[in-house]
């Protein structure tokens, strides 16, 4: 008897059980339908769909240029080009965009072209700073602080932005790193660029001078010694400035926009200016 009365409790417990034989397969459809709903709103929504591109951050390159190498038209959907890797993707970024216009512009330092919604594609550039030309033996190569080649000239360079000579290049590769067989002249060269440019940054009581503008060209010469040809503004005559440590050079090119700015220089035409010691010395260039 106890085993027959056992055996009925499972069967009422078996049947309440199945008394709802499609509860799993409703959640499941409902979660289906939301999903198939949030398809539908991506495809055909206004707000998925490019209306508006915009650059920005650029200075040197043209923002239409731009917009039409990436591209992307209006009417496009927004997450057609998504990707790049995961980061990327889950970031709302066109991966392979960014790649492309990278090595099609060689002033891009970095750039991120990510989806916004409503309808817009949003092109953000980090551009490399042109801080002089390098005299190549094909002309003259426009580099930035790190040594990028962001142009390549034949012609004689524009005055405003110094020439640096000296340097013994092997190859120009636009968009490349300058190869060289020493790159220790161009090193000093950039780093006495880098401290003309912190010397600019500094606009208080001296009626925003620019120093940058002064010099003609930067020369290595070997010996850790560099020599620059500077046209103080305003001025027809030109000088050089001995270079020799590195040790405080942001003080030595601090110095000379503070003298420059203040006509305290009493320099003769083809006069050299000598910041190799500890005090700076004015003589004939003999």
């Amino acid at each position: 008897m106890s085993s027959t009365i056992f055996i009925s409790e499972k069967k009422r417990k078996s049947r309440s059980v199945s008394h709802h034989p499609g509860k799993g397969s409703v959640i499941l459809l409902a979660i289906l339908l939301v999903f198939l709903f949030g398809a539908v709103l991506l495809l055909f929504l206004p707000a998925f769909r490019v209306e508006n591109i915009i650059v920005e951050g650029n200075v040197t390159i043209d923002p239409i240029g731009v917009a039409d190498a990436s591209e992307i038209s209006k009417g496009d959907h927004l997450m057609a080009r998504l990707g790049g890797g995961i980061i990327r993707l889950f970031s709302m970024r066109y991966g392979g965009v960014e790649d492309r216009l990278t090595k099609q512009f060689p002033y891009i330092k970095n750039i991120r072209v990510e989806a916004e919604i409503p309808s817009t594609v949003r092109i953000s550039i980090e551009e490399r700073y042109k801080i002089a030309y390098l005299d190549v033996p094909d002309g003259f190569a426009v580099i930035d602080t790190e040594g990028y080649i962001l142009d390549i000239r034949t012609s004689s360079p524009p005055q405003g932005v110094p020439i640096i000579y000296g340097i013994p290049v092997r190859t120009a590769v636009l968009g490349k790193p300058i190869s060289l067989s020493d790159d220790r002249g161009l090193n000093r060269c950039l780093i006495i660029l880098g401290a003309v440019l912190s010397a600019d940054s500094v606009k208080a009581g001296d009626n925003g001078y620019d120093l940058m503008s002064c010099i003609v060209s930067v020369r290595y010469i070997g010996d850790n010694t560099n020599y620059l040809t500077v046209k103080p503004a305003g001025s027809a005559n030109q000088f050089l400035v001995k270079i020799g440590s590195l040790t405080n050079i942001r003080e030595d090119m601090a110095w000379l926009r503070h003298a420059l700015s203040g006509n305290k220089i009493e320099y003769l035409e083809n006069g050299v200016l000598d910041m190799t010691g500890a005090d700076y010395t004015l003589r004939e260039n003999t």
